[in-house]
């Protein structure tokens, strides 16, 4: 897997620190377990993608659900 995820608090919120490719299959899959434990937390959730090298559609489409289900 080519992605790496760091969760960081912050206060009251956690900055999740996303650092190679968010592309189809296991990074994809890694970002949505690790965003969505947080989400379930009640947690402020803060993604970072200083770090992200390459992102595809797979990867946009995964961050559009993980907003709408953080609503």
């Amino acid at each position: 897997m080519s992605l790496n995820l760091i969760a960081e608090e912050i206060g009251n919120a956690v900055v999740l620190r996303c650092k190679g490719r968010i592309v189809f299959r296991d990074e994809v899959t890694a970002l949505s377990q690790r965003a969505g434990e947080l989400i379930e937390q009640r947690r402020h959730l803060i993604l970072d993608f200083m770090g992200v090298t390459a992102i595809d559609s797979a990867g946009l489409g995964e961050l559009v659900a993980l907003h709408m289900w953080a609503q």
